[in-house]
């Protein structure tokens, strides 16, 4: 839990899931935000876009929430969030490196790709899946091709589901 009376909404967050912290066993997206907790995250933001750095925790949390919520197709960027979160288009870079360095801080695994660590897909994907764009019901071959991906995959191996060590799906190829 942060100290300080500027983290206000993140402990008040926190304190109501009874929780210390954020913790990289827990998705963002299992937290489930009220709409309101969601725009107190993100007036925080907006009234410190000048030190956005101390506030990455709650970068983080808006990097999910703005997928899970406010995605809305197309390729997001940075920028996307920063705008959609109400901030100045120009703050992206200070809010992506300060949601970045929360998630390290904190011990997040990233997504690596033959690219490299994914960190800005890692934050998204903090949010579980878009929600908001998937009630939508257009364009959704991505995700359908996802799921027969996952179905595809899941048939192919043996696996006690009963056991709860499911280390094995960090693997998976999709």
């Amino acid at each position: 839990m942060c100290n300080s009376e500027q983290h206000a909404v993140l402990n008040e967050i926190l304190n109501a899931r009874n929780r210390a912290s954020i913790t990289p066993d827990t998705p963002f997206g299992k937290l489930k935000l009220t709409e309101e907790e969601y725009a107190l995250l993100k007036e925080t933001l907006f009234k410190n876009t000048y030190r956005l750095e101390i506030f990455g925790v709650e970068a983080a949390l808006c990097y999910a929430e703005w997928w899970r919520r406010d995605y809305n197709g197309g390729i997001p960027s940075r920028e996307d969030v920063a705008v959609g979160l109400g901030l100045p288009r120009n703050c992206w870079e200070q809010l992506y490196n300060a949601a970045r360095h929360s998630l390290k801080s904190h011990g997040f695994a990233f997504i690596r790709s033959l690219k490299g660590n994914e960190y800005f897909r890692t934050l998204l994907n903090q949010g579980g899946l878009p929600v908001n764009y998937i009630k939508k019901g257009t364009n959704l071959s991505g995700f359908k091709g996802f799921l027969i991906g996952l179905v595809e995959e899941l048939s192919s191996i043996n696996i006690d589901w009963d056991n709860n060590n499911l280390d094995l799906i960090k693997n998976f190829n999709l």
